[in-house]
This record gives C-alpha cells, structure tokens and sequence, in this order.
C-alpha cells in the first residue's frame, strides 16, 4: 500500500533517525529508557506497542510507539458506527512541522520548561535540537501534546462520540511516501482510565531543601499501562502549589523530586499524581511532614573592588544573589597573609553592598575581605582580597650630599651618602650619565635603606666602566608610594688604563722595489691614536724587536724600505691608544726582500791563458748591492750558441775554466739576491797568443 502522495524533503527527522542505534521502543516508553546506570533495566522492543490508540474524553489520542526508525509520518484512517469501510481523516500524512514558529506555537505553555530542558530559549535552536535528537524529544513529547504534535508524533480525532466504538487505521510511512506497515487498533471513545498512584512518597528535609521520593510500579508493556510521568505538590497549611515545572519523567530507580524553594521552620507536606499520555492523572499520593533547615552557610561575595574616595578606601561588591542573606561584614589586614580584624560595627545593608574606611593614611597597603552573614547567623567564608594604597603625593627630601671614590685599576666608582630620614623610605634611584640632561637609572628597584648607604658601579656584567669617561652620578630618596625625591650630584673621571685589543692578521709581503708591504685590519677602538710596527732580524733573539715606525690610527699599510734584499726579517704591530696604552703585539709576520729587477751587466769582461791551461775569464761588478753572483757562458765562437760553464753563480769576479780555449767565445751576467739575473756581458776581446 502506497501514501496518497510522496512526503516532502522538509522532513528533516529521517537523516537522525536513520543514524541513532537507540531502539523506539526503548525511547517511547520513557519507564523503558536504556540508561547507562547500574542496576537500571531496560525494556525490549517487543514490550511496547507500535501505536498507543487511547480514550481522551471527547478526543480520541493516535500517539506513536514502537515504530520502526525509517517511519517518517503516518495517516489514520477510521471506521465508525455509521461507516461501512475505512475513511481517511488525516487529510494529509502527519509529520513533524517544518516552521519553528509554528512549533512554538502548538508547544504552548510547555515551551519555556522544554526549552530550559534543550539549554537554550530560541525557538529556531529548540527545535532544531529537537529534531535531530529522538532520545530528548521523543520522551518529552510523551508529556507534553503540544511537542508530540509538533513533532508529529501524534494525532488527535476530535469526530467522536462518547460510547461509540471505532477502528483506525494507521499507515505507517517512510520518506518516500511508501507505507512500511499498519497497525489497526478498536476503541470506544470516552473518559481516559485513571492511572495508578505512587506509592510509598516520602519527603526528606536538608539545608533549605526537601527531596522527595516515591515507588511505581515497573511497565509490563502492552496498551493499558500509559502512566509517563508525575506531577508535585506541595502544601503548607491549606495551601497546595504545584512545584514540578513539568511531569517527572517515569523512569525507574530515578522517581525523585528535590524543592529548593521552601523555607527553613516551615511544615511541609507533598503530594504525588501520576499523569498519563492522555493527561489523565491519578489519585494524590501524600508523604510524610517534614520541616527545612538552614545550616548552609551563604555564597561568598564576589567581584570585591577597592578605589580611593578622597582621603578614605571605598569598598563595592556584588550583591548576594541569595534571598536569605541579611547584610555583610569588611575585614581589613595590613597585610596579605596577616590576620583579618572586622572594621564595620553595624551589618553592612544587604541592599547596598558598599563599604567607607576613612580610617587610613597615604602610602600604606590595605587589604580588605568581605562575607554575608544569612538570617540564620550562618556566615560565609570570607571574599578574595581587595588590596589599595592610598595615594602619597609628597616626594622625600634632597640628600645632604653624595661623595664618591673612583677605583682606578678596576676603573669602578662607589658612592656614599648621608642616610634619608623619611619613615616611609623605600630606598633610592641611582642615576648615570655624561651630562645632567642624560641620566639613566641604574636599577630597576630601590636599593634598600641602610644606616651607611653605599653603591658600586663596576659598569657592565663588572667589566669596569668606559676608560677615560667622564660620567655625571645623581642619587635620589625614594618612597614607599614611589615618590621620588631631588637628585644629589657627583662627577667622576674614570681612568684610561685599558690597553687596545691586540692586532690580528698582519701579514707582509715584497714589494717591487725590494721593500717589505705590510698589511693589517683596522680596529673599531674610538680612542686609538696610532700603530706601533716592531722589527727584528732572522739572527735576533725571538724578544729582539725593535721599533722601526709608527703608523697613523687610520691606517692599515706600511711599506718598510729599510731592508737589506736577501735578509730574513721578522715584523709585529701593536695598537697604541690616546692614553699611551699598548696593545699586546699582533702575530708575527716574516719575510725575505725581493726585487723584481735585473742587476746590470757586469762590465770589463776579459780572459787569460792559466798558467796550467785553460782559460781565467775575470770582470768588474755593475755597482748593484743586492747582487749575489755571477753567471759564466762560453760560446765556441762569436756568435755561436751559449753554455753555462758555472753550476751555479760564483761570488768572486773571476773564474777559471781549465776546459776552455782562447779562441772560445765567454760572456758574464750577474743574478741578485732575489734570483733576477742581469743581460749577459761579451768579453771585450779575446787575446790570440
């Protein structure tokens, strides 16, 4: 059998339904809930009914039960006495409302407890949270008709007659407007049947609070047993008030109601109802009398403040949000964990929670607490603090003087001055600085008071201070409410004994003319008056350096021409500052002078029969005084191709070659120290005999 017409996609209830893993049936029945709480039971599906068709008065109630979770809506058809088949009175299928105005609306006077129950006050969210969660709204929609049709969990047949005997139909559907099942169900229309009382209530007193308590009978399931929940009196003398906001839920093992709004001394009786789907409700239940104490203490005041009101510390509070409070007490400390003493004589008024002390003086802390005090006499703990000083705006006075001695190795100062006479003195402020304008305090605190107060300035981390500074020192009296009083002035002059930072990467090299370059990296020293070059020969003493020039702080070259070309040297450099103070000397650079340039020839080359033969070939020096030897070459004529008959350069200006013959052909070439060899010179002439 297929729905008159597919449902519409508002029907936003089937996507949750599809994905809850909780059984209807354990929903429906809220004395059937599966609850995870020890020794709590649960009913099984086969328990209760798919559709509850009950009696209402002039009303017959359609209320969904133990429906399989795709159903999505349902229609409800309807034999009656005077009909011979089954006729539809839904005219469309019943489904949850799409609109959450409309079902505020059909809520009634239910939804402000209902929606205290989903946590929020907004229709839209309410209903929202409703439809997407069957195991809040189903059993609420027990209880309350007008959720059950909003939700469309429900119908109600108001066509009928008292007496009269009908059969309904229902169809049940799943979103796609096809029936998965139906479920035909007779009644006779008239009064709903009474549901049975509790059983056994009894009420039990506590501070400002009574629980009560009661028995039910377990649900058996089936049609007849439709008791959802239970309503609350109370009474006091001839006067009964309903104090359940809505019906407890009939829940086993959970059948208790706790009142918190009675007051201690009073006599106090309850009475329980059984209320069913159909609201028919049961016969009163009563318990026993009981009578509320108050042995609670109040709630501790909260949010306390302490600002200054002229001369006096004004104290404000937040007000007792409990009805039974009748008034207040301040406490004051001098200090935070010191012992608390009440100040105010009278109760603070309940209604003004506001405090004057008047009785304090400036630049003095006050620590204040707070604590109701309820009818009762009980009193709360005390509040968290409120702490104040009053305003000190009167500043010490000037210091007698301040005297200082200047430490000249370790280039520190210490100062020393009278002690300040002040009762409220906190310490003082050291000030530097290079002139008065420019002064920087040295310490984030006051230094502490003393009967001899002294202070050293060791400079940074006690590195000593700036060498050769000349630096301006102030110290001022300082009170407990940080008034800071004139400066005391002092001057200091800090020595200059603090050598430059030693040279580094000196190094040398020769230059073309035979010289020494050196070279080396400049210093960030502000005070540096110049460069001390030290030398020393490779046949000195490792100490034996000597001074040789001293170069402008700018620069960071000098080329040494003072050297003979050939000789090992050995150089250092050391920094000199203004105040004459030396650096400790560089690393060591050494080098042996070279030129780039040939001697000259040598000149008067001539040759000579020896005495046993051979040729001696003698000549004159060109004049240079770096040469270090002379080369020999023999031709086997004018002209002919040159040999080098000298292995290596001879030091004197002859030489014999026992190989050789007048009629061969010699020249001479000089080589210096630096292995530049000269143009060779040809003999002059060459003797036949």
């Amino acid at each position: 059998m297929r729905a008159t017409r597919p449902l519409e996609k508002r029907n936003v209830r089937r996507r949750s339904r599809a994905n809850s893993q909780v059984p209807r049936a354990t929903i429906v029945a809220l004395f059937a809930l599966t609850l995870t709480v020890s020794g709590l039971t649960s009913l099984s599906a086969q328990d209760a009914p798919a559709v509850f068709v009950l009696p209402a008065g002039n009303t017959v109630e359609i209320i969904l039960g133990d429906v399989p979770r795709e159903v999505e809506a349902f229609t409800v058809s309807r034999i009656g006495p005077d009909d011979e088949a089954y006729t539809p009175i839904t005219p469309e299928p019943v489904a949850p409302v799409a609109d959450p105005r409309r079902a505020r609306e059909l809520m009634g006077n239910d939804f402000p407890w209902i929606a205290r129950r989903v946590g929020s006050v907004d229709p839209d969210a309410v209903y929202r949270k409703l439809l997407v969660d069957d195991n809040l709204a189903v059993p609420l929609s027990l209880v309350s008709p007008g959720l059950r049709n909003a939700m469309g969990l429900g119908f109600s047949d108001p066509t009928v007659r008292t007496g009269e005997t009908y059969r309904y139909r229902i169809a049940l559907i799943d979103y796609r407007g096809e029936t998965l099942d139906t479920v035909q169900e007779e009644v006779t229309a008239g009064p709903p049947a009474s549901p049975e009382a509790p059983q056994d209530v009894s009420a039990e007193a506590g501070d400002r609070e009574v629980v009560v308590r009661w028995e039910y009978p377990v649900y058996r399931g089936g049609t007849s047993d439709t008791a959802v929940g239970f309503l609350v009196y109370r009474r006091s003398g001839d006067q009964r008030r309903l104090v359940s906001e809505a019906p407890v839920l009939r829940i086993e093992g959970y059948l208790t109601f706790i009142d918190r709004e009675v007051e201690e001394g009073v006599e106090y009786r309850y009475e329980v109802e059984t209320v069913t789907m159909v609201e028919a409700r049961s016969e009163a239940a009563v318990s026993n009398a009981v009578t509320p104490t108050d042995s609670r203490v109040p709630l501790v005041p909260e949010d306390l403040t302490a600002s200054e009101q002229g001369e006096a510390v004004r104290l404000v509070w937040r007000i007792s949000p409990e009805p039974d409070v009748a008034g207040y007490n301040v406490f004051r400390s001098s200090r935070l964990k010191g012992d608390f003493e009440q100040i105010n004589e009278e109760l603070v008024s309940v209604g003004q929670p506001s405090y004057v002390d008047a009785d304090v003086s400036g630049g003095d802390p006050y620590y204040y607490r707070v604590s109701a005090l309820d009818t009762a006499g009980n009193e709360s703990p005390q509040s968290g603090v409120a702490v104040l000083t009053p305003a000190d705006d009167t500043p010490p006075g000037a210091l007698a003087g301040v005297e200082l001695r200047v430490e000249d190795e370790s280039r520190a100062v210490t100062l020393t001055w009278p002690a300040a006479g002040e009762e409220d003195l906190e310490g003082y402020f050291i000030y530097r600085g290079e002139t008065r304008d420019e002064l920087v305090r040295l310490q984030a605190r006051p230094l502490t008071p003393s009967d001899e107060p002294t202070f050293t300035d060791a400079g940074f981390e006690d590195r000593g201070l700036r060498p050769g500074a000349s630096l301006v020192y102030a110290v001022a009296a300082v009170d407990s409410s940080f008034n800071v009083g004139p400066k005391a002035f002092a001057e200091a002059e800090i020595p200059d004994n603090d050598p430059p930072p030693a040279p580094y990467s000196l190094s040398a090299r020769p230059s073309d003319d035979g010289g020494v370059v050196l070279r080396w990296h400049g210093t960030t020293v502000t005070d540096l008056e110049g460069h001390r070059i030290y030398r020393r020969t490779a046949d000195g003493a490792s100490d034996d350096f000597e001074l040789v020039h001293i170069a402008p702080a700018g620069s960071a070259m000098w080329e040494d021409a003072e050297v003979d070309r050939g000789q090992p040297y050995a150089y250092r450099l050391t920094h000199v500052d203004e105040a004459g103070n030396e650096s400790k000397p560089s690393n060591e650079a050494e080098l042996v002078p070279t030129d780039l340039r040939a001697p000259s020839a040598p000149g008067g080359v001539r040759t000579e029969e020896a005495e046993r033969g051979g040729v001696i070939v003698s000549w004159e020096t060109p004049g240079e005084g770096d040469v270090l030897g002379y080369r020999v070459y023999r031709a086997p004529y004018p002209g002919g191709p040159r040999r080098e008959i000298t292995e290596e350069p001879v030091a004197d200006t002859e030489y014999e070659d026992r190989s050789g013959r007048l009629a061969n052909h010699y020249s001479v070439s000089a080589v210096d120290t630096s292995g530049n060899e000269g143009p060779p010179q040809p003999q002059e002439t060459v003797d036949d005999e």
